[in-house]
This record gives C-alpha cells, sequence and structure tokens, in this order.
C-alpha cells in the first residue's frame, strides 16, 4: 500500500487536493494512508460494512449463536446504522443492536462492536460525511468493477510487460471516452433538458448533469423557490427556508447545505438567488469548470 501511494503521489502533482480516500476495513492499509495522504479524510465503504458486519455475525461462533430472526433483524439495524443522517438516529439504531446482541445473556458481540465499530463511527456513519466531498459515493464498488474488467483481458500467462500494456490500453480508452463527453462543448444534449441544462450538459458528464437538475427543478419552480427569503450581506448571502438558515459564498457560488458541500456543485439556494437576481443564467457553469 505505502509503494502504491507513493507512485500515485509521483505520477499526480496535485495528490495533496485528495480530501476523500474510501477503502474497505483492512486496518494495516488504513494506518499507512494518513502518513501518505494528511490531508485526506479516510472513510469505509459503506457496501463492504455491511457485508462485513453481517457475514460475521453470522458465521462467527465465538459471540454466540442467534436465531435467523433476530440476525435478520441486526442486518436491517446494521443498514440503519450506516445510513443514520444524524448521530441522535445512530444512537438509536445503535440501541436497537444493543438490545439485539445481548439477547439471552450473550455479551461478547456488543463488547466487540463498542470497541471495534462504535469507537470509528466518523469513519463508516453517514452523519459523520454529510460535508464532505464524496459526491454521493460511498463505496469502493466502481474500483473493484473496473478490476474485474481488467481481469477479463489479462491471461495467467502474460507477462509483466504485456499486462502493463494492456493497462494502459484500457486506461486510454477510458479517457478518451471521456474526453468526447466532457471536453468536446455541445457533444450531449436532452431533448427534455431546457437550454439552460443542455449548456451544463455539454460541460460535464449525465451524471454531472442529473445532479445538477435535482436542484435546477426545485429553483425553476415558482412555488419551491418563493419559500426561500435571501438576506444579501455582501459577499454572502443568507438563505431561509422554514427552521432551515444557509449561507451563501458569492465568490464560487458554494453554500453551506449539503448538496454544495458534498457534490461541490451550485445548490437550489443558489440558482433560487440568481433567479431572484434576475441572473438570465441561475447555473452557476464556473462552478462546474472548477469542480
Amino acid at each position: 500500500m505505502a509503494k502504491a501511494l507513493d507512485h500515485f503521489k509521483r505520477a499526480n502533482e496535485r495528490w495533496k487536493s485528495v480530501r476523500i480516500v474510501i477503502v474497505d476495513k483492512a486496518m494495516k492499509e488504513i494506518d499507512v494512508i494518513p502518513q501518505k495522504l494528511p490531508e485526506a479524510r479516510i472513510l469505509l465503504c459503506h457496501f463492504h460494512v455491511i457485508k462485513w458486519l453481517h457475514n460475521t455475525i453470522r458465521n462467527s461462533r465465538k459471540f454466540g449463536v442467534y436465531e435467523e430472526e433476530v440476525l435478520v433483524q441486526m442486518r436491517h439495524n446494521i443498514t440503519n446504522m450506516t445510513y443514520a443522517r444524524t448521530v441522535a438516529d445512530y444512537e438509536k439504531y445503535r440501541g436497537e443492536f444493543e438490545h439485539l446482541a445481548c439477547r439471552g445473556g450473550l455479551t461478547q458481540l456488543w463488547t466487540y462492536f463498542k470497541k471495534n465499530w462504535d469507537s470509528l463511527t466518523e469513519m463508516w456513519v453517514m452523519a459523520h460525511r454529510v460535508d464532505l466531498p464524496h459526491f454521493n459515493n460511498h463505496t469502493n464498488n466502481r474500483v473493484e468493477s473496473l478490476f474485474s474488467k481488467l481481469k477479463r483481458t489479462r491471461k495467467g500467462k502474460l507477462t509483466m510487460r504485456t499486462s502493463f500494456e494492456a493497462l494502459f490500453a484500457y486506461q486510454k480508452r477510458l479517457e478518451e471516452d471521456y474526453r468526447s463527453k466532457v471536453s468536446m462543448p455541445g457533444t450531449l444534449r436532452d431533448v427534455a433538458y431546457t437550454e439552460e441544462m443542455n449548456i451544463a450538459l455539454g460541460m460535464t458528464t449525465r451524471w454531472v448533469a442529473q445532479a445538477i437538475k435535482t436542484q435546477y427543478d426545485v429553483a425553476v419552480n415558482d412555488n419551491l423557490a418563493s419559500a426561500y427569503a435571501f438576506k444579501d450581506n455582501g459577499s454572502t448571502v443568507t438563505v431561509t427556508h422554514e427552521n432551515h438558515e444557509f449561507l451563501i459564498e458569492k465568490d464560487g457560488w458554494t453554500c453551506d447545505c449539503e448538496f454544495s458541500q458534498t457534490m461541490k456543485l451550485s445548490c437550489c439556494h443558489v440558482m433560487a438567488f440568481r433567479k431572484a437576481c434576475g441572473n438570465p443564467f441561475i447555473i452557476s457553469y464556473a462552478a462546474i469548470e472548477s469542480g
């Protein structure tokens, strides 16, 4: 792992900009990451968290034997804890898990969970990553999918040189495909999009454009957008909606809401304010380019 990260840093001059690293739970590997990428926040892959915890509880006899009905409830409870969006929700689901784990006087599982998982919630519970730039990606399944595709092009008898050639050829195809979609303005269009949304689509990928559209649809809906109140502070704008308050930074058109913080794109608050100001384009294209 240390050597791989050293190679990554040599090949990427902007490695200091890495803020998120998603891994599965292998503590020996995790310990290396802060040394090599000190600015990065380490997150555990949600898929592996749920799978590993469930399989460990089901297959390991050191925690005792639980009835099938209890195991099913535990699996749901593990999922609920993983995706809990507030600390209060996590604590509620953790209490339910404790009740299940301690059925029949068993304590080994709960003791293990408190020591190895409850002490590391910032790495795997959703509530602790709502303000991080994870772009709604909480697993490393895409990497594993890439590896499986690469394995289909490689054979056991291939030399190291041939294996690298196959790897670089595959990477080149992916880069060319990305450039054709993103680097050539107007390459992508969608008949269901407005002209403004199609401009955004032409600057990025369909996935990013779809994320932008969720916010755009709110901003252009007069019934929804009218519920926002704005206070222009000069370089910032305070947005009030029901019992919630958000702060927009005009420099870069960022907001402290969850969408803006995790996706690094303009949110519905920014778009609604730009619309209220009479801006002909409510989407901040500069935010797309900088992202």
